[in-house]
């Protein structure tokens, strides 16, 4: 089984490595399945979010720029808003959705495949957002996409991956960074992904993440 979070899958990636189908009794399946996390979790690192379901929700804290948005980590669900108004950090006030806040960008949907990255007060809401550090309690659930498996992977994201990786393997007579797995199985080192992989990766960089 690949691991969760891939965004690639090794039936794609031996396809990619060797087209006539015939693959090497020398190929390892353990070395391939290490190197598709690695990349997978080194372009989390590129964009600053995951393109996989994380499985739960997650609670994390925000500064407003000002009364009337918070900018979040991309997120498919938001669960709850609250704010800590009296710098008790207790966040009692609690919003509700559509009373108080709305989600932004506003025609997010499957088809379309957008996350919700902003938090914007109702126009004739009764709250407003504190400015103070950290004022903002965010509960949902944090990723570009909540694709449970390769196979539902963003296609940039899923070509990406596939590049990456095959790339990898061809430079296997070259220092090309992957130093093997280590104790727990994972590969422990990836160079800097090639600039092409980072066209790809850009358009879903966290904005304001370098």
């Amino acid at each position: 089984a690949m691991a969760t979070g891939d965004y690639c899958d090794i039936d794609e990636l031996k396809r990619d490595l060797y087209a006539e189908g015939i693959v090497p009794d020398n190929v390892n399946d353990d070395d391939l399945k290490s190197v598709i996390t690695a990349v997978s979790r080194e372009f989390d690192l590129y964009t600053g979010t995951c393109f996989y379901d994380p499985g739960s929700d997650d609670t994390r804290y925000y500064t407003a720029r000002d009364g009337n948005e918070v900018w979040i980590d991309p997120a498919t669900t938001v669960t709850s808003v609250a704010t800590d108004d009296d710098l008790s950090r207790n966040y009692s006030t609690s919003w509700t959705v559509s009373t108080h806040y709305e989600t932004w960008p506003y025609n997010t949907n499957a088809s379309r495949g957008l996350p919700t990255y902003v938090i914007k007060r109702v126009p004739l809401g009764d709250y407003q957002f504190p400015t103070t550090e950290r004022g903002v309690k965010v509960v949902g659930r944090f990723c570009y996409n909540a694709s449970a498996t390769p196979a539902a992977t963003i296609a940039d994201v899923k070509r990406a991956c596939l590049l990456q990786c095959t790339r990898l393997f061809k430079r296997r007579d070259a220092p090309f960074g992957v130093l093997g797995p280590t104790e727990q199985g994972q590969v422990s080192v990836i160079p800097g992904l090639d600039p092409d992989i980072k066209r790809l990766l850009d358009n879903y960089k966290v904005i304001g993440y370098t």
